[in-house]
């Protein structure tokens, strides 16, 4: 749900869930979870863009 939790309820009352506290809970847990695998994917992804910009601006040029 990112940061809108708006529709919480909603889907609360359409699923009938009766343990709103512990379910929000889980729902916070995964979303912490999810939100430091895209970080991590992320900063590989930055890190691999570098350096592969590095390694590319010691090409030589040949003339002839």
């Amino acid at each position: 749900m990112g940061k809108d939790w708006s529709s919480a309820n909603f889907m609360f009352s359409t699923y009938e869930i009766e343990d709103v506290k512990t379910t929000v809970y889980f729902a916070k847990m995964y979303e912490a979870i999810l939100i430091e695998h895209r970080a991590e994917e992320s900063n590989k992804r930055r890190k691999e863009s570098e350096r592969r910009s590095r390694s590319g601006s010691n090409a030589h040029t040949v003339t002839g």
